[in-house]
């Protein structure tokens, strides 16, 4: 699990989640504390919005690591997909994808006059079209995953994930 700080405003209301440490966890004692989070179909909306805005910057010619070519970038396809069966059970998630758009749209010179839809499209096809993207995700997923192997999300699964909700935007 990792704990990231937003100084954003958020669109949904926040959850109110228990922290537990690894010891805590494993014994099956009460959780440490509590915490106000934003909401998981909100943070899909942000994770989808941000993949397709990093893929929209994407050089493969610069520096790996840097802004406009960061392999991390794909971490959000796995999240996403992790996110997928909460968020697209909730009427908001569409809504928290085109807000979070709409504030990412132009970060970093992403392409800013194209409609979501074909944003969306476009890094379906790049997906498929282009093999480094899954040797990014396996490195990502092998190096990031504490799921056992039965219960990792392969990339082939992430894209299915990515397609499905694309498929509510059209």
């Amino acid at each position: 699990m990792k704990l990231e700080f937003s100084f954003e405003n958020i669109f949904l209301p926040e959850q109110t989640k228990p922290i537990q440490s690894f010891v805590t966890q494993f014994t099956g004692g009460k959780s440490d504390c509590t915490v106000d989070c934003i909401s998981p179909v909100e943070t899909a909306g942000n994770k989808f919005s941000a993949l397709l805005w990093r893929m929209t910057i994407r050089d493969r010619t610069a520096k790996p690591g840097t802004v406009s070519n960061d392999p991390a970038m794909i971490r959000h396809l796995h999240d996403l997909s992790a996110l997928e069966n909460l968020a697209v059970s909730d009427s908001l998630f569409i809504e928290s994808i085109y807000l979070s758009i709409k504030k990412d749209l132009g970060r970093s010179g992403s392409i800013i006059d194209k409609s979501l839809k074909d944003m969306a499209k476009e890094a379906l096809e790049q997906f498929e079209a282009d093999p480094i993207y899954k040797s990014e995700y396996t490195r990502f997923v092998d190096a990031m995953s504490y799921a056992p192997d039965d219960e990792s999300i392969g990339f082939e699964t992430a894209v299915a994930s990515f397609e499905r909700i694309v498929g509510l935007l059209i």
